[in-house]
């Protein structure tokens, strides 16, 4: 447990909070006098994580997540109207190529087309994210054409909602949460040249609803 000094309204944040990414989390911010205490617990491995404070003001607090599961950022929102707070997680997965031939040829692409841009050859393969959860198949098919497909561990298809920018760098895309995370989220597709592997960058927004459960 870590006290937080601080000036804003904490009252504005209080309460014992519950939402979901990737593990179950349970969030308790407490007025303490002047100051707060939060504490984040992933109960699916009855752990309280390490939260390091990155920027606490009256529009929201920023906190870096460390625990034995997922290394994450989040934003917390103060209540709205209806009197609940906001939750935005940010996160990050590498992936790295385990075939450059593995069925490519067999797999039904989306395809996206750059605009006076050209994709770089090495992208071109089957990809798995380190910390397992997903795979992505690239194929490019011309200079300024690719195709693209986010397959589940268990081979479900991700669906693909709607796409942003798309240029050498990378892709920024919506996904559906349905066979994966709920609800919808932002996957922007970063291709480092320089390294030769592809990062991942998700930003969520999960419910949360409010519980009065006691946090240990």
């Amino acid at each position: 447990m870590k006290i937080y000094k601080t000036n804003i309204e904490i009252e504005r944040y209080e309460g014992i909070w519950a939402f979901s990414y990737i593990s179950d989390y349970i969030l308790s911010i407490v007025p303490q006098d002047k100051n707060f205490v939060i504490i984040l617990q992933d109960i699916s491995v009855s752990e309280n994580v390490k939260l390091i404070p990155l920027k606490i003001s009256s529009f929201f607090m920023d906190f870096f997540v460390r625990g034995s599961l997922d290394n994450i950022r989040i934003r917390i929102y103060p209540k709205t109207k209806l009197g609940k707070i906001g939750i935005e997680i940010k996160d990050k997965e590498l992936f790295f190529k385990k075939s450059d031939h593995a069925n490519l040829k067999k797999i039904n692409y989306d395809f996206y087309i750059t605009q006076g841009d050209i994709f770089p050859d090495w992208i071109t393969g089957y990809w798995k994210c380190y910390a397992g959860g997903l795979r992505i198949y690239v194929q490019k098919k011309n200079k300024n054409e690719l195709g693209l497909k986010i397959l589940d561990d268990d081979k479900k298809i991700i669906k693909m909602y709607e796409c942003g920018y798309i240029d050498h760098t990378g892709i920024l895309l919506t996904l559906s949460g349905k066979e994966w995370i709920d609800p919808p989220q932002i996957f922007e597709i970063l291709f480092d040249s320089f390294k030769k592997e592809i990062a991942c960058y998700t930003h969520v927004m999960p419910i949360v609803r409010q519980i009065v459960a006691h946090v240990e």
